[in-house]
């Protein structure tokens, strides 16, 4: 699946920073299902635009990042809609001139997924989307900001819309997403944890369990020939690749990681009382607690593909007081045992020379830290450093998904409860019965 710039741009060749006309095509037509065509008429006059309706509708003309943002802004007073740019991101496939068709011939979610770059770059040139990981029913996406220009948070909030309409076109319900980091509030770049239900494509096979991709390199499907900054980016792969090297081109991120005796993180929790039960048995907790040697067997083979033999630790907590999980490459159970109660305290110290050290953490929770001992005393090169930290950022994703899922599931199984105590109420005159 390949596009063309020209073509895309209806003419004239899109420059980065521009967003496509498909976009402003969706959010008209979202106004005017919702408010009629004085609504459209609403947001152009608030807007200042004037543009006519043709222009607007035209998806092959793209627009300025200010002038959809502003399009934006007064479609969200119109519509009395604080997610409108969402809303539009879940439909932008569904558009004139069938954008999405050729996604048909994509048997499943996990191979769109994996062709993020080139779906992403239909709509919008102000970032580049790469597929970090992908498997059969969860994919972890990046999208960055492109150089010299300013990721603004409608746009995140139309590509979380994006990400989770993917999976609909392989017959499938919408993703669950989560985004872990903004380029739009401080971030480096947006990181996006998606999960969907997995499905079998129309071949009747069964999912594509990794696309392969390498960890690092930009998945950009423009025409390099138009694109600035284009000799930065090395062309999209198939095949799996080594750990990110340092580059000339900058493309490599430069994740600052620092020795064990300098890294600091928010305090954890020691743990529950002396003979305390952290998750009594049949409880929600512990029910959670069963699905977490998954994702640790995914953050293993994660870690066992891009450090290879390279002895490591990762030791975290779900949450407060629960019981610490561990795993390890490389080292004694002792020595494994020595360094993950290191990592759990407030301030890791006392790890040999050569140990990197990197946070797993998303921004609403703090899961614990992994530990990457490299071999001699020299301090690690900064590619090694930015391998360490991604590797970090991949395991808080998984796990930000897993907790995302363990809350709902405790909210679900409270709902019910409360539910049933109300039918118990609703047919009896009696409360110590009903209780």
């Amino acid at each position: 699946m390949t596009i063309d710039a020209g073509e895309r741009a209806g003419g004239r060749t899109s420059r980065t920073g521009d967003v496509s006309g498909s976009v402003v095509n969706a959010l008209v037509e979202l106004t005017r299902a919702r408010t009629g065509p004085g609504g459209v008429a609403q947001v152009l006059a608030l807007d200042d635009d004037r543009r006519d309706f043709a222009s607007l509708g035209d998806p092959g003309r793209w627009s300025t990042l200010a002038e959809v943002v502003a399009l934006f802004n007064a479609a969200s007073l119109v519509n009395q809609d604080g997610a409108v740019a969402l809303h539009v991101g879940e439909h932008l496939l569904d558009g004139p001139r069938d954008p999405g068709g050729d996604l048909a011939v994509l048997a499943q979610a996990s191979e769109a997924f994996a062709a993020i770059g080139e779906i992403l770059a239909r709509f919008d040139l102000t970032a580049a989307a790469l597929a970090v990981e992908v498997s059969d029913d969860h994919a972890l996406v990046r999208i960055s900001p492109r150089p010299g220009t300013v990721r603004h948070a409608h746009l995140c909030e139309m590509s979380r819309g994006l990400l989770s309409s993917l999976p609909r076109y392989s017959g499938g319900s919408p993703a669950l997403v989560t985004e872990s980091e903004c380029a739009a509030r401080g971030g480096r770049f947006c990181l996006y944890a998606v999960s969907w239900e997995a499905t079998e494509g129309p071949g009747g096979g069964d999912a594509v369990s990794d696309n392969g991709r390498p960890p690092h390199g930009e998945d950009v499907a423009v025409d390099v020939a138009t694109e600035p900054g284009a000799d930065d980016q090395p062309a999209p792969t198939t095949e799996r690749q080594d750990p990110p090297t340092a580059s000339a081109g900058g493309d490599t991120p430069a994740f600052p990681a620092q020795p064990v005796e300098e890294a600091a993180a928010a305090p954890v929790d020691p743990g529950p009382p002396e003979g305390a039960t952290a998750n009594p048995p049949g409880s929600a907790a512990a029910a959670d607690d069963k699905d977490l040697p998954a994702v640790l067997d995914a953050i293993e083979d994660r870690a066992r593909v891009w450090l290879g033999d390279t002895p490591y630790v990762v030791a975290i907590r779900l949450r407060p007081g629960a019981a610490p999980h561990l795993r390890s490459q490389g080292l004694s159970a002792a020595e494994a045992e020595a360094l993950a109660g290191r990592l759990l305290t407030v301030d890791p110290v006392g790890a040999p020379p050569g140990t990197l050290v990197a946070d797993v953490a998303s921004p609403r929770r703090h899961f614990g830290r992994l530990a990457v001992q490299f071999a001699g005393a020299v301090s690690p090169q900064a590619a090694e450093s930015a391998t360490v930290e991604l590797l970090g950022d991949y395991a808080a994703a998984l796990l930000e998904v897993h907790a995302v899922r363990s809350d709902a599931r405790r909210d679900n199984a409270a709902a019910r409860a409360l539910l049933n105590f109300s039918e118990r109420l609703s047919r009896s005159t009696d409360l110590q019965e009903a209780v």
